[in-house]
């Protein structure tokens, strides 16, 4: 990653970085091409990586949403075993120490906000306050993203109840992606109840230098 960092201020990648770049923006235009050239296409793969390496594409104009969540609940929800519907029965997510989750919390979020500092433009989105206000956190996704939403283009959502519309094309990734059409967005904060006292104190303890910088309590109530 400091590489790459660095290539945005040298303009320059190496012959692998650019190979991989070119094929990225392959799939991505017939991607676009495929849907009908939407204004806005999503790459949903959340690598650091690829969108530090897609921003120093000029041909493509690269706007990173850059969703975070308290890390305690991340690291609880990595520690529970999940079925894959889309991969078979028997297969599930895969499983992380909450002392890994934590570290890679610290690293990838700091990362994220030095794309910001590098000049991509970066909207960060707290997961609890996008489930306090759905709605009025899209319009200002749409806003960021250089979407003008017009009359009823936000009428699959009531309250916290969403009916989607549109086919969902994804292979994999959360399960709440495979559950049908209508989905509740609710706040899943069970890890303040689940999540042991000792598992809790590591994730704290390893992200406590940067919690306040994303608005998370060191201490809960």
């Amino acid at each position: 990653m400091p590489k790459i960092f660095a290539a945005h201020k040298s303009r320059t990648l190496d012959r692998d970085e650019l190979e991989y770049v070119s094929h990225l923006r392959r799939v991505l235009l017939t991607a676009s091409e495929a849907a009908g050239r939407p204004q806005v296409l999503l790459e949903s793969s959340k690598r650091l990586s690829t969108a530090a390496l897609l921003a120093t594409d000029p041909a493509l104009d690269v706007r990173v949403l850059h969703l975070i969540r308290d890390p305690r609940g991340v690291a609880y929800s990595w520690t529970k075993e999940v079925k894959r519907p889309e991969a078979g029965p028997d297969e599930v997510m895969p499983i992380y120490r909450p002392e890994r989750t934590a570290m890679r919390w610290v690293t990838d979020n700091l990362g994220f906000r030095t794309l910001a500092a590098l000049g991509i433009p970066t909207m960060t989105l707290r997961y609890e306050d996008f489930l306090a206000e759905p709605t009025e956190t899209i319009e200002h996704i749409a806003a960021f993203a250089g979407l003008s939403l017009g009359d009823n283009r936000l009428d699959f959502l009531d309250g916290n109840r969403a009916t989607l519309r549109t086919p969902m094309h994804s292979i994999a990734g959360n399960p709440l992606r495979f559950g049908g059409d209508e989905l509740t967005l609710r706040l899943d904060d069970a890890w303040k109840t689940k999540l042991d006292p000792t598992s809790r104190r590591i994730v704290t303890g390893i992200t406590a230098p940067v919690l306040s910088r994303f608005g998370y309590p060191l201490r809960l109530r």
